[in-house]
């Protein structure tokens, strides 16, 4: 298994990944922002590859001064294996050499295993903030 960084040749494996895991691009960002968004930053867009087949993905975002975990998504069937805390760990190096200082992710309250995995990684619930969201 091998993390990189994400191809355009990629993105449909990645897209497939996403939908057949329920996964939503942080927070449910339209496709367009998506592809801005890896134009903008294409480092923080990682894949985990198998025997040339995307096994797993993790997107983050970086505002300037926090960075953002916003997807990770694992093929169920390479799940346990280490991916996504090895995809988790990549995304916080890059993050940190951009001069982040703190990193944020958004677990569904009734994903136990995600919020399992980001503990393990050192995350934190911060009962100091609120997320708050408004559809446009």
């Amino acid at each position: 298994m091998q993390v990189r960084q994400m191809t355009a040749q990629d993105w449909p494996q990645v897209h497939f990944l996403w939908e057949g895991t329920g996964h939503a691009f942080c927070a449910g960002h339209a496709s367009r922002s998506q592809h801005h968004r890896w134009e903008q930053d294409p480092e923080l867009f990682l894949v985990a590859e198998t025997g040339g087949t995307v096994v797993g993905t993790a997107v983050a975002a970086w505002d300037g001064e926090a960075g953002w975990v916003c997807s990770v998504a694992v093929d169920p069937r390479f799940r346990r294996m280490g991916i996504a805390r090895n995809l988790v760990g990549e995304l916080e190096s890059r993050l940190r050499h951009k001069g982040a200082s703190l990193i944020f992710s958004m677990v569904p309250r009734d994903n136990a295993g995600a919020q399992d995995l980001f503990e393990t990684e050192g995350f934190a619930v911060d009962e100091t903030r609120v997320i708050m969201m408004k559809r446009l």
